[in-house]
């Protein structure tokens, strides 16, 4: 089982202003996680989503088990990712 990964528009945003090499890291951890994503995330106290850590970055993430989707919402510098 295989899960799709979409990013949203403003994780892509997210995603573009940080430097390459933590970008890179960062796509290359979505592609692992894509096959197992339960072993690698934790779940938000009240909330909904998923967060994976990535060194000092954080991205928050939907999973839809029964449509085998993860949605990443957003990708922020762990500082700043949990204030809303």
């Amino acid at each position: 089982m295989v899960y799709n990964i979409l990013i949203t528009e403003t994780a892509k945003k997210q995603l573009a202003k940080i430097d390459r090499q933590t970008a890179k890291r960062i796509n290359k951890k979505l592609r692992e996680i894509s096959h197992e994503p339960f072993l690698y995330v934790s779940r938000l106290a009240n909330l909904e989503l998923y967060k994976l850590r990535v060194g000092d970055y954080r991205v928050l993430m939907s999973i839809q088990k029964v449509k085998l989707i993860i949605i990443v919402v957003e990708i922020s510098h762990r500082r700043n990712v949990y204030k809303w």
